[in-house]
């Protein structure tokens, strides 16, 4: 319709349009931790670092006093545990507990860094050179004791794994000892050691510090319960469990890896924080590689991967569980059972319209009112009342509370003029009037006065719209002084005004709200 024409029984008039907010919907950030996989050369914890270790330097390679490679002469009858007791130019092979002849390296470091295999006690970079005789001594293991960090470096069952002589304030160990760094080549932490998780340079022995109880040779070794409750047998310290993402098919895991679920998880209870963990490891192939009770199967709705599961029907997320449209329900999952319902646990359970209500012990999706809804604007359709809404009009005869009925007859009754919707069963609302406005070229109908942000006034959807006098010129706005027209295209103008002296009072009185005349605000019609 014209919203600016003149009305034939009254004045110009215009409605300032409404505007709609559109919701945003929230997406999902998924982060995903990337584990750090290191080349490992051993299966077993350095006997320096175990609870039983005596906490000396690091072991040779016998050499079977073969003259040729520096380490011929042997003391009978002597046990050493360090360097210090061989003497000078010489070191002690830890294997054997005996003392033998050190390489000279008059040239520095270089002389020791040359050997490489065969045998040789210094192959593969594991002596530094010892300035104060100048002979190859063999690097110290990690957790043993130190005077200057050149005695510690690269392990020969680690890669590139340096290291320095840590004194005790950092409370890595109770004395001057070699602590690996985690800024090797492989950026990692050897065995029987874990990333810092204060982000220090100083990879951290298992158990906290050297000497403690941490380290592991199998699950049972750690603690279940705790944050780390399985055994990485790689570098023999308790990691934590990984977790697998139902929905997207992610694994908390390093790349190429799944997390397989673990039997000893699946039967923790689910408020326990390991429940339904696992092993970060390849994908399955079949059953032989899961444990009991367990299958491999496809999962993970977006990203379908093998992995060690729950056999079907069992199930540990919602998002295994199907729709119930019989019983409204989006389907879930009893994680103490196991099992798929089609009840609900709340109302998030149920589908839109629908509520979750009963006893504890039977909870089921039942539609919702109109009221629980929020009003006619949230639970009914458009031109539609909510049957007990306040400020909504009288319930028809059989409708009951909470029930949507349709707008009554009279909010499309046509009229002739304003007095023509003020009759006894018309709405009225304070500080507001009932129009009779114009909605096509020969109709016209009662248009019911609201208050803005009230709800229940008006039918759902109809918006209450604020009506302003409309002019095509000054003179339109009356003979008062200060009378406007603010003119916009096609010659539909709205009265303008600095006050309410300013605004037409004939016929259909105005104020000045916001720079306009306002003459009411009224629910506006949408009648066929």
């Amino acid at each position: 319709m014209n919203l600016n024409s003149p009305h034939p029984k009254g004045p110009r008039v215009s409605y300032e349009g409404g505007v709609q907010i559109t919701p945003v919907s929230r997406s999902l950030a998924r982060a995903s931790f990337g584990l750090i996989a290191l080349a490992v050369a051993s299966l077993s914890m350095h006997s320096a670092c175990s609870p039983n270790s005596s906490g000396t330097g690091d072991a040779g390679t016998t050499d079977g006093g073969n003259s040729s490679d520096g380490g011929a002469t042997s003391d009978a009858g002597i046990t050493c545990t360090t360097d210090a007791q061989c003497g000078t130019k010489r070191y002690c092979e830890k294997s054997t507990g005996t003392c033998r002849d050190a390489k000279a390296c008059p040239q520095g470091q270089g002389n020791c860094d040359y050997q490489a295999g065969g045998g040789d006690y210094c192959a593969d970079g594991t002596c530094y050179c010892e300035p104060g005789d100048s002979s190859c001594k063999p690097l110290h293991l990690p957790c043993t004791a130190c005077t200057t960090s050149p005695q510690c470096g690269n392990d020969p069952n680690e890669f590139d794994t340096p290291a320095d002589c840590v004194p005790p304030g950092d409370g890595l160990a109770a004395s001057q000892v070699c602590i690996p760094r985690r800024d090797g080549v492989s950026h990692g932490c050897p065995h029987g050691f874990t990333l810092p998780t204060d982000g220090g340079v100083y990879c951290t022995p298992a158990g906290g510090k050297c000497g403690a109880q941490g380290g592991c040779q199998s699950d049972n070794d750690c603690d279940p319960h705790g944050t780390t409750p399985i055994c990485d047998t790689g570098r023999n310290v308790c990691v934590a469990a990984c977790t697998f993402n139902l929905k997207t098919g992610a694994s908390v895991c390093p790349n190429g890896q799944v997390c397989n679920l673990l039997p000893e998880f699946v039967s923790l209870p689910p408020s326990d924080p390991n429940f339904a963990k696992g092993r970060c490891g390849l994908p399955c192939v079949d059953n032989s590689t899961c444990g009991t009770g367990l299958v491999c199967r496809s999962e993970g709705l977006d990203v379908p991967v093998m992995r060690c599961g729950l056999p079907p029907p069992e199930c540990l997320g919602d998002v295994e569980c199907p729709n119930s449209p019989a019983a409204h329900s989006n389907g879930y999952c009893d994680l103490s059972t196991k099992a798929c319902k089609t009840d609900c646990r709340t109302s998030s359970d149920c589908k839109a319209g629908y509520l979750c209500a009963g006893s504890n012990a039977s909870l089921s999706c039942i539609a919702e009112t109109c009221l629980q809804a929020g009003g006619a604007a949230l639970g009914c359709n458009y031109g539609q009342f909510c049957c007990g809404e306040a400020n909504s009009p009288a319930c028809p005869g059989g409708v009951a509370q909470g029930q949507c009925f349709d707008a009554p007859a009279l909010w499309c009754s046509t009229c002739s003029k304003n007095t023509d919707c003020t009759g006894s069963s018309d709405p009225s609302r304070s500080g507001e009037q009932n129009l009779c406005l114009q909605v096509a070229s020969s109709k016209d109908v009662c248009a019911f006065g609201c208050h803005p942000n009230t709800s229940g006034e008006c039918p759902s959807r109809w918006q209450c719209q604020q009506v302003t006098a409309g002019c095509g010129k000054d003179s339109d706005c009356g003979d008062q002084t200060g009378a406007k027209c603010n003119v916009e295209d096609g010659g539909n103008g709205t009265c303008t005004c600095g006050s309410t002296a300013e605004c037409p009072q004939a016929d259909t009185p105005s104020t000045c709200v916001s720079g306009s005349c306002a003459i009411t605000n009224i629910c506006r019609p949408n009648c066929p």
